[in-house]
């Protein structure tokens, strides 16, 4: 069976490094090298997604190839939103500098920024953070980013985020699919008790939302150096939706004691849109799992994981 992260187009460093050279040569140049072959020794593999691969070029520059056709509207969003955020949000993002076009060589336009550095946050060990600070700075930034009024070009919620049956019932067949049953009871009774919290109207009020939100906020997107947060990256889910699909990550990333830190950096959350963070933190949760069975991803299985222990403190209200 064909898995969603299954590529449908790939390349290595070389045919990369060809490419950016072809459209790019200021990188080669910004990078003191002269030619492909050169460029391709400075560059190393930097990640890879369900959607795009990642390059890091002479430790400075990220340039993200899609893997699949359907990333390709992710990309886009990212060159028509991204700049109008610059300056505007209490950590760096991502900003794009080359836009690089479909080619005979690749068939799909790719993406070059200037790098974000530090490590992602699934990287890390989460017992050399100071998690009560990482909690004010994602709650601070989350606040700054949804007070944002969406640019024009930001795209609409094309993913069902707010329909909670189809998420639900998606993340239980993906969970139905585990070869690991104890583990698939456990994620399965945290996104049933999420589900059940929903308030009736739920999916009308996270439907009307247009707030502009990063819509895929986890561990892997977010940027940690010297212990505190300093970045958040991959904003190709971007778009105006529910505040809700970010502050998932308060159960995401954040132990149970470090949350009220989050909502007291964040402000007030009502209790209908906490539950439908909630539900798409269990989900999220759910599609690692079944993810982590079929991939070879330590780092996110560990993260997936650590939510399952905390789950204990997912219910409580003291956090708001």
């Amino acid at each position: 069976m064909v898995q969603p992260w299954e590529a449908d187009i790939d390349l290595d460093i070389a045919q990369a490094a060809r490419l950016i050279h072809a459209q790019f040569p200021d990188v080669a140049m910004a990078a003191g090298v002269d030619g492909p072959e050169a460029l391709a020794d400075a560059m190393a593999p930097l990640g890879e997604g369900w959607d795009n691969r990642a390059f890091l070029v002479a430790g400075r520059f990220v340039f993200r190839f899609p893997r699949r056709e359907i990333a390709l509207s992710f990309l886009e969003a990212e060159r028509a939103v991204l700049p109008g955020l610059r300056g505007r949000l209490p950590l760096p993002i991502p900003l794009p500098r080359w836009l690089g076009q479909p080619s005979e060589a690749f068939p799909y336009p790719f993406i070059g920024y200037a790098c974000v550095p530090g490590e992602t946050a699934d990287a890390v060990d989460f017992a050399t953070l100071d998690l009560p600070a990482l909690a004010l700075a994602l709650g601070g930034f989350l606040q700054a980013l949804h007070a944002i009024p969406p640019p024009p070009a930001t795209p609409l919620d094309q993913l069902r985020r707010s329909d909670s049956r189809y998420r639900h019932a998606q993340a239980s067949a993906r969970l139905a699919a585990l070869a690991d049953r104890a583990l698939a009871e456990q994620a399965q009774a945290l996104l049933d008790e999420a589900f059940a919290a929903l308030p009736p109207d739920s999916d009308a009020v996270g439907g009307a939302q247009r707030c502009l939100v990063h819509g895929d906020l986890y561990v892997r997107h977010l940027i940690v150096r010297e212990g505190a947060l300093a970045g958040v990256i991959d904003w190709g889910d971007v778009h105006q939706g529910d505040p809700a699909q970010d502050l998932a990550a308060a159960w995401l990333v954040l132990p149970g004691s470090a949350r009220a830190a989050f909502f007291a950096a964040y402000g007030p959350v009502d209790a209908g849109t906490r539950a439908r963070a909630r539900l798409r933190a269990a989900w999220d949760v759910a599609i690692t799992l079944h993810y982590c069975e079929g991939a070879d991803d330590p780092p996110m299985h560990r993260a997936a994981l650590r939510c399952l222990a905390d789950a204990p403190t997912w219910a409580d209200q003291q956090g708001q």
